[in-house]
């Protein structure tokens, strides 16, 4: 007949406790406060403008919105268009 495994109960000393709780309040206190670098919500903000997709916001073609110029992929690709322009001239 097979035993059971059971998993036992750490034992935690009074200083361990009170350890393990400063590290949970230190961890929920770092996550409320991070904030997005502006980078990060305009990729954001794209991708839910994108129906959720990072493929789509890749490939955004929609000109007119304020933050078209200040997506990299974007600002590379107007760049290449500039560029090419000035050769044809």
């Amino acid at each position: 007949m097979k035993k059971k495994l059971t998993k036992k109960k750490k034992i935690l000393t009074p200083a361990q406790r009170r350890d393990r709780e400063r590290r949970r309040e230190r961890e929920a206190a770092n996550e409320a406060n991070r904030t997005l670098t502006t980078s990060k919500a305009i990729k954001q903000f794209c991708i839910q403008c994108s129906g959720g997709s990072r493929s789509e916001a890749a490939r955004c073609v929609v000109i007119a919105c304020p933050l078209w110029h200040y997506r990299t992929v974007n600002a590379r690709r107007e760049n290449l268009i500039i560029l090419a322009e000035r050769k044809e001239e």
